[in-house]
């Protein structure tokens, strides 16, 4: 015999995770030409999201995976790729969403990079 499912337990199978962990994605996160966890703009990069809101949480997924929830398991299972996208720093950040890449320009501070990341996120669309 089959469990019974919980009306909160459905949602989760169908929508996914409510809960955004971004130390799960930070921990799951990849790293492409000439970036790494130690470079600067990657540390200024996860400064930024780890101070966004929930809301800003959510566009940030949208934006770079097309979603704005977690898959079931959690972030841990989103395979994020921070591909580096040049030295302009007026680029704004960019994404391909059938991957989880997200190709950011080097930003010469925190404050720059949330500038240009909140523009991008609060402008994307599905095209």
């Amino acid at each position: 015999m089959l469990p019974r499912l919980e009306p909160e337990d459905l949602e989760m199978i169908i929508c996914g995770s409510k809960v955004l962990d971004f130390e799960k994605l930070k921990e799951a996160t990849r790293y492409h030409d000439g970036y790494n966890e130690n470079s600067e703009t990657v540390k200024y990069f996860w400064q930024v999201v780890n101070e966004f809101t929930e809301e800003e949480k959510k566009k940030f997924l949208f934006f770079t995976t097309g979603c704005d929830k977690a898959p079931i398991n959690g972030l841990g299972e989103l395979r994020l790729t921070i591909i580096k996208h040049g030295d302009n720093e007026e680029l704004l950040p960019s994404a391909h969403t059938c991957f989880n890449h997200l190709l950011l320009p080097c930003y010469s501070s925190a404050e720059k990079l949330k500038e240009k990341l909140l523009v991008a996120i609060n402008n994307s669309e599905v095209v």
